[in-house]
């Protein structure tokens, strides 16, 4: 089934801040960014308490005081893009929400309309397998519906010649695992933030010892959640290169998973 067969829904490359990137056949320039996800796209706790937006991996930004304060320059996407396309006609909105699930995807995307968004993100997904216990967890049924209802609306928004990426659920105990181990600006270990902005990082379905991580780990990633999804009609192709996926015809909705 396709979601919508006017747009070209694929990953657009920008590894390396180079000029001149190279774009698909009738591709937009990336320059009206959008970015749809939860707290870890807001950065959340990242450096300091609170957002981080300068340390988001799609929004974030490296300037005077950010250079000042020592502070990390992640190259998000946003710096990418004006390195890439430059900073005329740019635009840079995050609508990502902390605590958002897959669920609030399409009251996300909404916000995308008269925007002329040419590059959008969707990163959900941390906050539906990250509950008390594995009983709250949603069924692969549901989080493939939130996930087709958010990502038609979000389609519904954008023009034809805009470009989609969508990051797979996150591996939340690799994220805890690696946080206990790192301190926001040398002051304070992560798991103190934790604890007093976010209740010690309520994570029962995959934290506790009483519970099992795998069925977890599973569901992150199936074939009926998948890592990435897209269409494609011509001109346009889809590429995805750090998968090494290429479809091979056009009008096909590929889902890449376990």
């Amino acid at each position: 089934m396709r979601l919508r067969g006017a747009l070209a829904f694929v990953i657009v490359v920008l590894g390396a801040a180079t000029a001149g990137a190279q774009l698909l056949p009738g591709q937009a320039q990336p320059k009206r960014l959008y970015s749809n996800g939860d707290s870890i796209t807001r950065a959340f706790d990242a450096n300091v308490p609170a957002d981080n937006l300068n340390n988001s991996w799609v929004n974030g930004y490296f300037g005077f005081w950010e250079q000042l304060f020592g502070l990390p320059n992640v190259k998000a996407h946003n710096q990418r893009i004006t390195a890439n396309f430059g900073s005329s006609g740019r635009t840079n909105v995050i609508a990502a929400v902390n605590g958002a699930r897959i669920d609030d995807l399409a009251a996300q995307a909404s916000g995308a309309a008269g925007r002329g968004v040419t590059y959008a993100t969707v990163m959900l997904g941390g906050n539906d397998v990250c509950r008390d216990s594995i009983a709250d967890l949603p069924t692969d049924a549901q989080i493939d519906a939130d996930f087709r209802a958010g990502m038609a609306n979000l389609l519904a928004q954008l023009p034809s010649n805009a470009t989609i990426q969508v990051v797979g659920i996150p591996n939340i105990k690799r994220l805890y695992d690696v946080g206990k181990n790192k301190s926001a600006l040398g002051i304070a270990d992560c798991e103190v933030l934790w604890a007093a902005t976010v209740l010690g990082f309520p994570c029962g379905s995959m934290l506790s010892p009483l519970t099992t991580r795998r069925p977890m780990r599973m569901a992150t990633i199936s074939a009926e959640t998948p890592e990435l999804m897209w269409t494609t009609v011509p001109p346009a192709k889809s590429s995805a290169p750090s998968l090494n996926s290429q479809p091979s015809t056009d009008h096909t909705q590929w889902a890449i998973g376990e």
